[in-house]
């Protein structure tokens, strides 16, 4: 009876010697894992803090171009404007002096008119 119950003792140590060992393996590879998971979140995190500041800096970048973009619009718009007012005076000029000098060869071509038909009936 000593002897069953030594052995009894015996395997039982021996069980739980394994499953000591097996748990121990299993606690140090979990923390092996653990480990490489923080050396990988830490990356993430810088290669996350990188990515913001790029997509910060671009953002104003973006924008400083954009305001430049629209004061170069504003002033090509008033350049239009400026051009466009001068071309309309222009042309209303134009358009003033070619009436009035049509209008100076219409009362010429009448005078020539009346000075032909004059000659024709004195002829």
């Amino acid at each position: 009876m000593y002897q069953t119950l030594q052995e009894r003792l015996t395997a039982t140590t021996e069980e739980y010697t394994k499953q000591l060992n097996s748990h121990q393996t299993h606690i140090a590879n979990l923390e092996k894992k653990r480990q490489e998971q923080d050396l990988e979140l830490k990356s993430l995190q810088e290669r996350f803090t990188i990515t913001e500041k790029e997509r910060h800096s671009l953002a104003e970048t973006l924008q400083e171009r954009e305001t430049v973009l629209h004061k170069q619009l504003e002033t090509k718009e008033r350049e239009w404007v400026t051009a466009n007012e001068v071309l309309r005076e222009q042309l209303s000029a134009l358009t003033t002096e070619s009436l009035r000098k049509s209008e100076g060869h219409l009362g010429r071509i009448a005078d020539l008119d009346k000075t032909l038909r004059r000659t024709s009936l004195a002829v």
